[in-house]
């Protein structure tokens, strides 16, 4: 549980630092999106009224003046109306079933994501999920998207 909590624990640094970098081109980025693909399970789809961190990502990116122009991928949309919705967040599912879904991986060729981000393993800890182990189907995930 340790090892969770810390690795949770650099959420916060990580967007912080990705808004930061992406500040710092604002120019560039205003001309061209960044096409941010969102992978992961409930922690990533929200509800159909809920945002999950969707939304406060992609106000914290676009941010006020504008840093950048955003463009979320995904093959579902859920939440408010007043963002980019899109998304491959599946309620339930382990690292295993994204891993294994291949309209995922048909949405990210065509739609050749600029970011990752990755939120998986809160389904296969909960469920206590082995085979395959957790750690090797993430691996997977970035090395399919590393290939695209």
């Amino acid at each position: 549980m340790k090892r969770l909590t810390s690795s949770l624990g650099c959420i916060p640094i990580l967007v912080l630092g990705l808004v930061l970098v992406l500040a710092s081109t604002a120019e560039e980025a205003l001309c061209e999106p960044i096409r941010i693909m969102l992978i992961g399970d409930s922690i990533t789809q929200g509800g159909q009224d809920e945002n999950a961190y969707r939304k406060p990502l992609y106000l914290a990116l676009i941010g006020s003046p504008r840093y950048c122009n955003v463009d979320f991928i995904g093959t579902l949309e859920h939440g408010d109306e007043d963002f980019d919705r899109d998304h491959d967040g599946y309620w339930g599912w382990r690292a295993d079933e994204i891993l294994n879904y291949s309209k995922i991986w048909e949405n990210a060729a065509s739609n050749l994501p600029d970011i990752a981000l990755i939120h998986l393993g809160t389904n296969d800890i909960i469920r206590a999920q082995a085979d395959p182990p957790y750690d090797s189907c993430v691996k997977s995930t970035i090395n399919d998207l590393d290939q695209i």
